[in-house]
């Protein structure tokens, strides 16, 4: 696996991770922490911190993975 990855604590409890590549064109995007948003600097997409996309070029939403809590410790499944 070699998408540079963020997790995110999202405002409801639940834990998030997604790929931090856009799905445009694959540049690695940047957390903006006035908007909370992870933002493309190549064409100027945005997505929501769940991966959702916000505004384009990009289409489709960013790769996400499952978190889950066993404990005190958080466990990301990544296929392949």
């Amino acid at each position: 696996h070699k998408d540079p990855l963020m997790l995110v604590h999202h405002p409801d409890g639940r834990y998030l991770v997604v790929s931090r590549k856009c799905t445009h064109m694959g540049c690695k995007l940047s957390f903006t922490d006035v908007s909370k948003t992870l933002d493309c600097p190549c064409h100027g997409s945005r997505f929501e911190l769940t991966g959702e996309v916000v505004n384009g070029p990009a289409s489709e939403p960013l790769r996400s993975y499952v978190v889950a809590t066993e404990g005190d410790t958080l466990v990301v499944t990544l296929d392949g």
